[in-house]
């Protein structure tokens, strides 16, 4: 696969990489903190599509349609689809370093870097809602895993 020996037009490394379910494009955090989309041959595609602007700190694809999901350094997740795109409400407090989409579920669970979680339902077009809000803080959690049979129940980790 020609794809993993090209360095993505250019950049030099990037921070995160998350592929898509349903098209041949992964999703990149570079060392420049913005979004980049590349198609499987390493060429950068949807240019300037996303409209936030900031530092992009996490992302994750969904595994029901081709949503990614993008998290912000100022707490804001964005829903991106194709160009289309929503903007959660200014709920979290802190940098998004963990995005983690349910298995069976429109349900996307966030953490930020000082110890913000937030379940949020994206099963409308118009609007991010969050389930549940806690903080416990001064923790950072690194992994969740959802339980797929019950809804939701996930477990998070921080080491």
């Amino acid at each position: 696969m020609s794809f993993v020996s090209n360095d993505l037009s250019g950049l030099a490394s990037f921070q995160k990489i998350d592929w898509s379910y349903f098209e041949e494009i992964c999703a990149i955090i570079a060392t420049d903190n913005l979004v980049h989309f590349y198609d499987c041959h390493g060429i950068q595609i949807y240019e300037d599509s996303i409209k936030k602007k900031g530092r992009a700190s996490s992302l994750a694809w969904s595994l029901h349609n081709n949503t990614l999901a993008i998290g912000w350094n100022d707490g804001i997740i964005t829903l991106w689809n194709n160009g289309n795109q929503i903007n959660s409400q200014s709920l979290l407090k802190g940098s998004i370093n963990l995005l983690a989409w349910h298995p069976l579920l429109p349900l996307l669970l966030s953490a930020t870097d000082v110890g913000d979680v937030c379940c949020w339902d994206c099963s409308s077009t118009n609007a991010i809602l969050p389930l549940f809000h806690g903080s416990i803080p001064n923790v950072l959690f690194n992994f969740a895993q959802w339980i797929p049979r019950e809804s939701p129940y996930a477990f998070l980790t921080t080491t």
